[in-house]
C-alpha cells in the first residue's frame, strides 16, 4: 500500500514494522548470494536502489538484459518498454502509469503516488518482460560467443559502476 504522506520507506508495508528486518533478511538470503542467477534490466540502476532502500550488496551472477540488448544490436532504443514491445508486442503498459508520474527525467509525482491497483500489474509486467528477454538472449549472447565478453568485462564494469556510484567522486580540496 502506497503512502505519499510520506514514511521513512514512503511505501507502507503490507508487514508489521518489527518484522521488517525478517523481510530484508529473506531478501537478503536470495539477492545477496552468489550462484543464484538475477535478471534486471539496467542492472546498476536496480542494484543501486535495492543498496540504498534496503542495504543489500546484490551478488552476481546478473544477467544484465539490457547489456544483452546492446551486444545484439548497437542500435537504440534499449530501454525495457521499448525492447519488451519490439520483441514480444506488449505495447504501452505503462500509460496508467505515465499519466501520474509522467514522462520525462523530471517527474510531475513519484512513484509512491501510484495506486497499488495500478502499480502492481505494472511492475510485474516489467518483471515478465525481463525474464521473457533473458530467456530469449540467452542462447544468442551464447551463440554469438558474446558470453565471454560479458562476463569477463561487461558484469565486472557493472560491478565496478554501481561501486562508483555508491561511493561518489573523490574531491581533493587542496
Amino acid at each position: 500500500m502506497h503512502d505519499p504522506e510520506g514514511t521513512p520507506w514512503k511505501i507502507k508495508p503490507y508487514w508489521d514494522p518489527s518484522e521488517l528486518p525478517r523481510v530484508i533478511e529473506i531478501l537478503r538470503s536470495i539477492l545477496g548470494t552468489y550462484g543464484v542467477t538475477k535478471g534486471a534490466h539496467n542492472a546498476k540502476f536496480d542494484n543501486l536502489v535495492i543498496w540504498k532502500s534496503l542495504g543489500i550488496e546484490v551478488a552476481g551472477p546478473i544477467v544484465d538484459t539490457q547489456s544483452y540488448h546492446h551486444f545484439l544490436d548497437e542500435k537504440p532504443p534499449h530501454g525495457l518498454k521499448e525492447v519488451g514491445d519490439i520483441e514480444f508486442g506488449y505495447g504501452n503498459y505503462d500509460c496508467h502509469v505515465l499519466k501520474i508520474v509522467g514522462k520525462s527525467k523530471k517527474l510531475r509525482k513519484s512513484y509512491d503516488h501510484v495506486p497499488d491497483d495500478t502499480l502492481w500489474p505494472y511492475c510485474a509486467t516489467d518483471t515478465e518482460v525481463t525474464w521473457r528477454l533473458v530467456d530469449k538472449y540467452e542462447p544468442m549472447i551464447q551463440a554469438g560467443r558474446f558470453n565471454e565478453i560479458y562476463d569477463n568485462e561487461t558484469s565486472g564494469l557493472i560491478e565496478a559502476l554501481t561501486e562508483a556510484e555508491k561511493v561518489g567522486p573523490k574531491i581533493d580540496m587542496q
